[in-house]
């Protein structure tokens, strides 16, 4: 125990000089070796969260599918890749990054929602095409501004070819995943003539990405009644808030100011449920 104890701190204190590089493979800019000390982490992590804040100010100017299937998923991968997932610090923070980051598009939507919101209920249109274009340019900024501390990982294929080839070699073996693994004489004969048909021969650790996906499908299916009652706080709660008295005293609020409330109740709840980092 005593010689672990010794060994561990050596090993932070090789951290915190910033000579240990990451374990799960990412480069820098140079696309050499990420050092831990001087790259990702929250550094890296907090300025990626607060761009995807500022790009969500402009939510109100866009569709709803070019705000949730462009930037947040690219947002949202990317800051996750910041943490090394082989360390069990960077690891633990890499989970309390996704609670942090839909904190983050939530705490955007409450400003684009409410301020820009009464901006264009009052026919003030300029303001808010301005302020939206003034926060695309700062989120851009602020992003570059990081670019020295990012990590990356470099490309390693196509992940839908991999996906496709262990479903072919499967079907051609017996329809089972676990037979795209399995080494037929004609496989056999293949090798020794150096040759190698990925759409044919599949290694295990491929089969197994492919079980992890389709494991995932039950959850996604569920995800569809999830988004159907989400999408009502954008349309059916605009439509009764239009419906209502919404002046209060001389002021009166934007029907679109409505889903403030489920954005205010998701941060409240979010600092409940997030780990600790």
């Amino acid at each position: 125990m005593a010689c672990l104890e010794v060994c561990n701190e050596g090993k932070f204190k090789e951290d915190e000089e910033g000579t240990t590089n990451t374990l799960d493979g990412s480069v820098d800019m140079h696309g050499r070796p990420a050092i831990r000390a001087k790259s990702g982490r929250w550094v890296a992590g907090i300025i990626i969260l607060r761009a995807g804040i500022i790009v969500t100010i402009i939510a109100t100017l866009l569709t709803e599918a070019q705000r949730k299937w462009r930037y947040q998923p690219n947002i949202a991968t990317f800051g996750a890749d910041q943490f090394d997932e082989e360390d069990r610090r960077e690891g633990h923070s890499k989970v309390a990054f996704f609670s942090y980051f839909y904190l983050a598009m939530n705490l955007g939507s409450l400003f684009s929602n409410t301020i820009l919101g009464y901006f264009e209920d009052e026919g003030i249109w300029a303001i808010g095409f301005w302020a939206s274009t003034a926060s695309a340019f700062a989120a851009l900024v602020l992003f570059l501004i990081g670019t020295p501390r990012y990590r990356h990982f470099k490309p390693n294929g196509n992940p839908l070819a991999r996906f496709c080839q262990v479903l072919v070699a499967a079907v051609k073996k017996a329809r089972f995943l676990d037979r795209a693994a399995y080494i037929s004489s004609r496989d056999l004969d293949n090798q020794k003539q150096g040759l190698h048909n990925p759409w044919r021969l599949c290694p295990i650790t491929q089969v197994e990405e492919v079980k992890c996906i389709l494991r995932l499908l039950p959850i996604w299916l569920c995800t569809i009644l999830y988004s159907v009652v989400f999408t009502q706080m954008a349309t059916l709660f605009v439509e009764q808030g239009a419906a209502m008295k919404t002046t209060v005293s001389n002021f009166r609020i934007p029907p679109a100011s409505m889903s403030s409330f489920d954005i205010l109740s998701v941060a409240v709840f979010i600092f409940f449920y997030r780990p600790n980092s």
